[in-house]
């Protein structure tokens, strides 16, 4: 299960993830970024990895790739923390 929520700020946008990001949910969240990048630029998008559980290879490259064009992954917690470096490492 995952929830991906939007937040669209006159400057920025969030998306925030929550939940395990694998099977059908990497494209939901492909989907999203897709519109994101359509009102903001990439580098002023922020995706809030703070309350996902775990992700797939394929959630793994979708946010290497979301990485890649600009996005800011943040979160807090020393799992999230983990996931952050790990993608990190990858690009």
């Amino acid at each position: 299960m995952l929830r991906i929520t939007t937040h669209n700020e006159r400057q920025s946008t969030r998306l925030v993830i929550e939940g395990r990001l694998a099977g059908s949910c990497v494209e939901e969240l492909r989907k999203c970024w897709q519109n994101a990048i359509l009102s903001q630029l990439p580098q002023s998008i922020r995706v809030d990895l703070t309350d996902m559980t775990g992700m797939s290879p394929q959630g793994k490259e979708m946010l290497v790739q979301m990485q890649h064009q600009g996005a800011r992954l943040t979160g807090t917690g020393v799992m999230t923390e983990g996931f952050i470096e790990e993608i990190r490492n990858l690009s």
